[in-house]
């Protein structure tokens, strides 16, 4: 590995100052991380993107060229990557990487290979790069691309954009058995049509992503079931003219789609849903702002954690860029992502890391990737199942927006103690004060006068229930 001077945008790592909730992994990425594999067989974290440099140190800089692997203490060239490819300012972006049996596969494009060329996969066998069997092309012949993978009974599923798999017509969807490609008749239609998730659930197969497929029941948008025979739609599919989706997996039992899509498109939530044995059901308020997005999910020591770009999530639960959901709140962390996205999270070792477009998590310098290193921290949390009707009492505020003094009128169901709390939208405690709460209407105030104009979250709590509200101070 040689050393190199980093440029002038990357600043010596500052390890004074607050203590924090994240740590760098090294001294960070040159360009940022799309995606990240945590593979448990071997222990290590496998990063993709457009970066051509990894730090360890300020004088340790491992020349990577798009992937990299990070054994815990440093990264990990795997050979030359993508050096043979387009990789002269920046490297094409990486969107996927996954494991089948020995080996690791990536997101390729159209890298010269001896005398082959890798189109849109390869494989990593411990030591070198390989070509699949003529990989994945596009109509034009350049390489596809795959964003989506799950392995099946006799091989493994890869999903993207591309039109063909070695010789075999495929829309988006193949199957690789460990030597040749297969097709597996997806009916998807349409030029640009992307395959961005692939989950099981029983012992059917969901593909989502950003689609229009003819099924059994019809035309369907941006999701589909496959039986073991048959495409179905699900559920009306996913509905807006830019609706999409960009993660899927199983949590709890059911199955989750984020991505971009909202409820005033006639979906049951906005940017994030769950399949229940109904349909579709809302996920605790899901995410809030009309051009809030969720890139990525992952499941966290029992819980579910999304990352993309919004500020709010819930019932009004400050929360950017990144939440957690544990099937029945959503709870924010009080980061600031420095208007960087979160494009990936993964978890390995019970250590949970988030990779992006950001150069700062709140003070400390990460360049692109980070661990939490938190604990069971968490700045703020939303009303259990998004609503508060199992609450301490029942709030109204006025008047909202307030300049001088917020007046709260109660109506609580038994007499008790309860804390009254309020953060502003970046998750810092801004007043607290203990209330006696009694079954009668009672009403209360709070000096608002000197505090800065925004948008601000009351919580009222008494032991495990809670009645959140919203709002706006102004000046």
């Amino acid at each position: 590995m040689k050393k190199i001077k980093f440029c002038l945008f990357y600043f010596l790592l500052t390890l004074s100052g607050l203590a924090q909730n994240w740590a760098p992994l090294g001294y960070g990425l040159e360009y940022p991380a799309f995606t990240m594999f945590a593979d448990s067989l071997d222990n290590k974290l496998y990063i993709g993107g457009n970066f051509k440099y990894a730090f360890n140190s300020e004088e340790d800089t491992v020349s990577v060229n798009g992937i990299t692997a990070w054994d815990g203490s440093q990264y990990l060239a795997l050979g030359g990557g993508n050096s043979d490819g387009n990789c002269t300012v920046v490297c094409p972006p990486m969107r996927s990487i996954t494991r089948f049996g020995n080996d690791i596969f990536a997101n390729f494009q159209d890298v010269p290979l001896g005398n082959d060329t890798i189109y849109g996969i390869a494989r990593w066998d411990g030591e070198r790069w390989e070509a699949l069997q003529g990989g994945l092309r596009i109509a034009s012949g350049y390489g596809g691309s795959f964003s989506a993978s799950l392995e099946v009974e006799d091989g493994i599923l890869v999903g993207g954009l591309f039109t063909q798999a070695g010789n075999v017509p495929a829309d988006g969807l193949a199957k690789w058995d460990g030597h040749a490609w297969e097709a597996f008749d997806f009916p998807g239609y349409g030029f640009d049509s992307r395959i961005m998730g692939l989950a099981r659930l029983g012992g059917d197969i969901y593909a989502a992503g950003n689609f229009s497929a003819i099924t059994e029941e019809g035309d369907t948008d941006d999701i589909a079931r496959f039986d073991g025979e048959k495409w179905h739609a699900v559920d009306g599919g996913i509905r807006g003219g830019l609706g999409h989706v960009n993660a899927m997996l199983v949590f709890q039992g059911e199955l989750y789609v984020a991505g971009f899509f909202q409820k005033s498109a006639g979906n049951a939530g906005n940017k994030i849903m769950k399949l229940g044995t109904s349909g579709w059901q809302e996920v605790g308020g899901g995410i809030i702002g009309a051009n809030a997005d969720i890139h990525a999910m992952a499941i966290h020591n029992g819980a579910l954690y999304v990352g993309g770009i919004f500020d709010w999530v819930g019932d009004g639960v400050p929360a950017q860029n990144l939440a957690r959901w544990d099937g029945q709140q959503w709870c924010g962390f009080g980061s600031d992502f420095n208007l960087g996205r979160v494009l990936a999270i993964e978890s390995l070792n019970d250590t949970l890391f988030v990779a992006g477009g950001f150069r700062y998590i709140d003070s400390t310098l990460v360049n692109g990737i980070a661990k939490w290193v938190g604990g069971d921290f968490t700045a703020n949390c939303g009303a259990t199942n998004g609503t508060d009707s199992t609450g301490p009492a029942s709030i109204s505020l006025f008047p909202n927006p307030a300049a001088h003094t917020l007046y709260l009128q109660l109506n609580s169901f038994q007499a008790e103690k309860a804390t009254l709390a309020i953060h502003n939208a970046a998750g810092q405690l801004q007043h607290q004060e203990q209330v006696e709460l009694s079954p009668q209407l009672q009403q209360h105030q709070v000096d608002v006068s000197a505090w800065p104009p925004g948008v601000y979250f009351l919580r009222l709590r008494a032991g495990g229930r809670q009645a959140v509200r919203r709002f706006v101070k102004t000046g």
